[in-house]
């Protein structure tokens, strides 16, 4: 026999995931910076160079930079050079040191690399996003496939010399959106009574 002090009811709910209004259409540089980007020797951009550029974090990204930082899936403070793995979201902290330096030629990385400080790459591959918070040193002969993003307060933020390739690449672009830390909410849109 059914307790009477025992009421089942059976409800459906629709439940959403807000997204985000950013979206890697929205990137359309190879480069971006916020100050002068110069490109010397042999250095080959296939693509825009956005110099004085007006963009933040947010609008980019869709989320806060916090919000980047603690759903990242790496996040190193003061790393020794040619720190792996950076893959997903990568957040890295320059505190004491002067930059973050990716120095070999068999380095890789991909996805959303974000450097709060200094970066210096003169080796390697990267297919993604990076995004620095300060300046950016390119030379040697790495090659970069997405976009960058150099959000510093310097006259001269960004410089590649040497034989750098960096190429504005949708697909990467693209790619790297799919590691965004997810912070909305799912919020119940409407529910019924079965």
């Amino acid at each position: 026999a059914v307790s009477p002090n025992n009421a089942i009811r059976s409800i459906s709910a629709i439940v959403e995931r807000p997204l985000s209004s950013a979206s890697s259409g929205d990137i359309t540089s190879a480069i971006a910076a916020s100050g002068d980007v110069e490109v010397r020797g042999s250095a080959v951009v296939n693509g825009t160079v956005d110099e004085e550029a007006v963009f933040t974090f947010e609008q980019v990204f869709g989320i806060s930079k916090d919000a980047m930082k603690n759903g990242a899936a790496h996040h190193y403070t003061d790393p020794v050079n040619n720190i792996t793995p950076v893959d997903h979201a990568t957040w890295v902290d320059i505190n004491s040191l002067t930059e973050m330096k990716i120095t070999t030629s068999g380095w890789s990385g991909s996805g959303i690399l974000v450097v709060n400080g200094n970066l210096n790459i003169t080796g390697g591959t990267f297919s993604g996003i990076i995004w620095v918070i300060g300046t950016l040193r390119v030379s040697g002969n790495p090659v970069i496939n997405g976009a960058i993003f150099v959000e510093s307060g310097a006259e001269v933020d960004t410089t590649l010399t040497g034989n750098p390739t960096v190429s504005y690449n949708s697909s990467a672009i693209s790619s790297a959106f799919g590691f965004i830390p997810s912070t909305s909410t799912p919020s119940i849109v409407s529910w019924k009574e079965d």
